[in-house]
């Protein structure tokens, strides 16, 4: 596994490719729903128990300015898993709504089709890579407890569709959906280091509006590649 490509995706068809930042900020993803494997293999990792302790967030206005740094968490968590993912990201005004969309290309998330004879990957690789893509789900609203100072304490299972899906995804490997709060906190750790890089995408996306894949290259040229399997292995 290299340290910006994830080798393997636990849900085909997850990233078709949209990200929407809908009223309350939360994106929106459209997504092929796939039905859980009846079986699951224990989890290897300790963290894999963790999230029992729930937490919720606090009232914040809902700005421009929010959405921008929602998308831009995204972004650099999409980019940080391989660098050609993100297509575009926009923001959207309405009358009574602001949004913000980002355009991911699925095929970036996965490598071409194993043969049929190919060896199955290891559950402990399956693991990590469900744990990286669920953090590109929750990077969003991790951006926002950041930008506004949140401390979040727990496990947030929001009703949100970013994170039904990092469920779905941890779901599928895990069997369960425990290790949401950890991805939290894998996101909001590399949103913290990469802050810098955050600050000045939501930036420009907040007084330009949208972002194509050029833009996006442009902001994250020099960034160094995120080791995720050390990472991880952290906690």
């Amino acid at each position: 596994m290299t340290d910006s490509h994830v080798p393997w995706d636990p849900l085909p068809g997850r990233f078709v490719g949209r990200s929407d930042s809908a009223t309350d900020g939360r994106a929106v993803d459209r997504v092929n729903t796939m039905s859980a494997p009846e079986q699951h293999p224990p989890p290897r990792r300790r963290w894999a128990q963790w999230g029992h302790r729930m937490a919720t967030l606090p009232d914040y206005q809902r700005s421009r300015q929010t959405i921008a740094f929602h998308e831009a968490g995204h972004i650099v968590l999409g980019w940080l898993v391989n660098a050609k993912t993100v297509v575009s990201a926009e923001l959207f005004d309405a009358a009574d709504s602001k949004k913000g969309e980002v355009l991911f290309d699925p095929s970036c998330f996965q490598d071409e089709k194993p043969p049929l004879d190919a060896v199955p990957p290891a559950q402990q690789d399956l693991e990590i890579c469900a744990a990286i893509l669920a953090s590109v789900e929750v990077a969003g609203i991790m951006s926002e407890t950041i930008l506004h100072g949140i401390e979040v304490d727990g496990w947030l299972k929001l009703n949100t569709q970013d994170f039904r899906t990092a469920r779905e995804i941890l779901h599928r490997i895990f069997g369960h959906d425990f290790a949401l709060y950890y991805v939290q906190c894998v996101a909001r750790f590399v949103l913290v280091e990469r802050w810098e890089l955050v600050q000045l995408i939501a930036a420009e996306l907040e007084t330009k509006g949208k972002l194509d894949a050029d833009d996006i290259d442009r902001l994250c040229a020099g960034q160094a590649p995120q080791d995720w399997a050390t990472l991880l292995d952290k906690w």
